[in-house]
């Protein structure tokens, strides 16, 4: 079911980085994944697992194109397939030693509670990557990317002239 809402969503998410810089899709999705850990400690009912697991394709979109991209830009010319290498390798840690320390935590505490504590421990992620971390492009100009957006998608028009100065200067940052 992933697949559903990842691939369409890689594709537009990799053609957004190339125009509004790779921060903002990854501030997307380090927004969006405490909220899914977060549904996960509310769930009751199997079914409704098939919803937040739309939101997981979702949030791997916007995480895994971005981050390669980003990784690409600050890699040295020569290094770029080891900075993606490494990220990889990375990835591929977490998906061994995560689910080790999620049944560790869940052991002591309840399934309910090891989401909200990956909740928790999401946003902090989330905190330090909006505060410290800068856009790996410096030809992105702040200023275009609305201009971009509604050109794209003139319904965003209201929106984005509300909307776009403070949450672009925040995403930006």
């Amino acid at each position: 079911w992933n697949a559903m809402v990842e691939i369409p969503f890689m594709l537009w998410v990799g053609a957004a980085s190339d125009r509004m810089g790779r921060r903002p899709p990854l501030v997307v999705a380090f927004l969006t994944l405490p909220v899914r850990m977060f549904l996960y400690s509310l769930l009751r009912d199997p079914q409704q697992i098939f919803f937040i697991q739309l939101l997981q394709g979702f949030t791997f979109s916007f995480m895994l194109v971005p981050s390669l991209a980003f990784t690409a830009d600050l890699s040295p010319g020569a290094l770029r397939a080891t900075g993606q290498g490494l990220l990889s390798m990375t990835a591929g840690l977490a998906v061994a030693v995560g689910p080790f320390m999620g049944g560790l935590i869940a052991d002591h505490v309840s399934i309910s509670r090891m989401y909200l504590v990956l909740s928790a421990t999401a946003f902090t992620a989330g905190l330090i990557f909006i505060l410290f971390v800068h856009e790996s492009r410096p030809d992105v100009d702040e200023a275009q990317i609305g201009s971009r957006i509604t050109r794209w998608h003139p319904a965003l028009r209201p929106f984005v002239s509300v909307l776009s100065r403070p949450v672009f200067s925040f995403v930006r940052r």
